[in-house]
């Protein structure tokens, strides 16, 4: 702490009468100015978003033509196979078009591949396994976009296959499919590009609820919807904020035996639910399932009316899940021990023998947590790699990926996230030709820690209305809506820190007379100057703002992230 570069935009930005008219304060809305946010209509939108703000299902290219053909398939009691992922994002995108097409009195039922027999993505001998549960109708969820092989042969077998998916297309070609919905493609006019998986499989639950005037429904299929595209690390953003923010809320009273089964074993039932709880809690559960077992188990739990039979399900996934932490703190124990003792690389890429294939992209992520720059992980099995991969935010990981996809046996991703299968014997290939790669589009600034500041304020700013709209109105927060940092200069430790026992640091800190509470979270020792923070030290601090309330009164606590010396 104290290490970090603090960027604080000195631009003054024009706030007009239309805007002053929204009554926000002004570091408030200088923060949402930031988040490109130009006129009253978009941060009335962003502030209280709905169902009203969804875009119409059939700007997805391709759309009318595959909700006809499932319309038709359910009316004529075709058989439908849904075709998902086996991560949380196409477990929950399987789930709801499930839920769909059953609801409608559809012959419906699913196939999710067994991650370490069958690897990811549809392949040609899947295609075999789909022409014998009879299918007539393939639906495939966060996945397909590059299984030529199967919808040809599924083609030739008279199955029809619609697409449904979120990761780049291959450059120059995309398969022949009946349709293929994705908003990435070249020929798509979407108006929002950062959907994920579930979140395409939902175009189509919406699209398919609007012909037949059920568009009631829309916001209890969103409790799914929002699950999964926090889990895949989506931006909350655009459409994304309103799966989340209409989903959490949601949430608040679920129907389904099996989600409030899962929300009790995670410790979240009859309490208001944060994208943290979903990241860090129902995600990890449910993703237990398709790493260490198979991801049916999680689908069951959804479709089960027994409240037994939801307990020991959602018992199940919190023992896989347990495991899971055990193997993944085994992995990443393992991976510390091979990085290079003097400067890392720009991309960090570890293999071993017998890695879990099905955690390694979590000790990736945990990875770049800690060295703040892309990592990648390849479990070998024989002359195989399997490699999961996390990145950074400035480092389009699967852009990278695609200009050494000549390596691979079969390869798929998006921007902070990637997968792929490669011969044991190109791996000190690809580690070199990444790192050429990284060369030219990373510098050392993309590695340090870099703190934006949306504002730099004084403490008689933060008042109630401050805190009601900073808590109230601007989450949920994640990926692509940060919680907003503000900073705080000529700062007086008023008294000497108080250490608590779970690693946290209270300070008494004062400025022009106002007095408020602040508090370092999880510091380390050796990173952290105790000396600064004596008694009387004049600092600099960025930090979030948080609401606290006791005997009726509401106050503000800072959650300090960095600070510097001023003294």
């Amino acid at each position: 702490m104290g290490n970090a570069k603090w960027i604080i935009d000195e631009n003054e930005y024009l706030i007009d009468d239309s805007l002053k008219s929204l009554n926000i304060p002004k570091p408030l809305l200088i923060s949402l100015l930031k988040r490109d946010l130009k006129t009253p209509e978009e941060i009335r939108s962003f502030l209280h978003p709905s169902v009203l703000d969804l875009h119409p299902p059939h700007l997805l290219k391709d759309m009318e033509k595959a909700r006809d053909r499932i319309i038709k398939a359910i009316e004529n009691k075709e058989k439908i196979i849904i075709f998902g992922d086996y991560d949380v994002d196409g477990i929950t995108g399987t789930v709801i078009l499930l839920k769909l097409i059953s609801s409608m009195g559809g012959n419906v039922d699913f196939y999710i591949p067994e991650r370490l027999k069958e690897g990811y993505g549809v392949k040609r001998e899947h295609a075999e396994k789909i022409e014998e549960m009879g299918a007539k109708l393939v639906i495939t969820v966060d996945t397909g976009i590059k299984g030529f092989d199967f919808v040809e042969f599924s083609q030739r077998k008279g199955i029809d296959v619609i697409i449904t998916d979120h990761h780049l297309p291959e450059p120059s070609k995309i398969p022949s499919a009946f349709a293929i919905l994705n908003p990435l493609r070249k020929d798509c006019s979407y108006p929002y590009k950062g959907l994920a998986g579930v979140g395409v499989a939902f175009k189509v639950v919406q699209a398919i609820l609007e012909k037949t005037n059920k568009e009631r429904f829309i916001p209890r299929y969103l409790m799914l919807v929002a699950i999964g595209t926090i889990a895949d690390l989506a931006e909350i953003r655009g459409e994304n904020r309103v799966f989340v923010k209409v989903g959490l809320e949601e949430l608040k009273n679920p129907i389904n035996k099996g989600l409030k089964s899962l929300l009790e074993i995670s410790g979240l039932l009859e309490r208001k639910i944060s994208v943290n709880d979903i990241s860090f809690r129902v995600g990890p559960r449910l993703n237990a399932s398709g790493r260490l077992s198979t991801a049916s188990k999680a689908v069951a739990l959804f479709f089960s009316e027994d409240p037994e039979e939801c307990r020991k399900l959602a018992e199940e996934l919190d023992r896989l899940n347990s495991e899971r932490q055990k193997i993944e703190e085994e992995i990443l124990r393992e991976s510390l021990s091979l990085l290079p003792q003097d400067k890392l690389p720009k991309i960090l890429l570890l293999f071993k023998e017998g890695w879990h294939r099905g955690v390694i992209g979590v000790v990736a992520s945990k990875l770049v947590e800690k060295f703040r720059r892309p990592s990648i992980l390849i479990s070998i099995d024989k002359e195989m790699g399997y490699g999961s991969g996390r990145s950074i935010e400035s480092f389009h990981l699967a852009s990278a990926l695609s200009t050494v996809s000549d390596l691979f046996e079969s390869w798929g991703g998006h921007k902070v996230a990637s997968g792929f299968v490669i011969k044991r014997d190109k791996i000190n290939e690809l580690r070199e030709r990444l790192n050429f790669y990284a060369e030219k589009v990373l510098s050392e600034e993309d590695f340090q820690r870099i703190i934006k500041i949306d504002s730099l304020i004084s403490f008689n700013e933060i008042d109630k209305r401050f805190l009601d709209i900073l808590e109230d109105e601007f989450p949920p927060f994640g990926i692509g809506n940060s919680k907003p940092v503000f900073a705080s200069k000529n700062v007086r430790v008023e008294r000497s820190p108080e250490f608590v026992k779970d690693n946290r640091i209270f300070l008494s800190l004062s400025q022009n007379g106002i007095t408020t509470k602040g508090v370092i979270w999880d510091y380390n020792e050796k990173e952290l100057d105790l000396n600064i923070l004596k008694e009387r030290s004049k600092l600099s601090i960025a930090y979030h703002v948080e609401r606290e309330s006791l005997a009726g009164e509401v106050f503000p606590i800072l959650n300090i992230i960095d600070f510097k010396n001023e003294s």
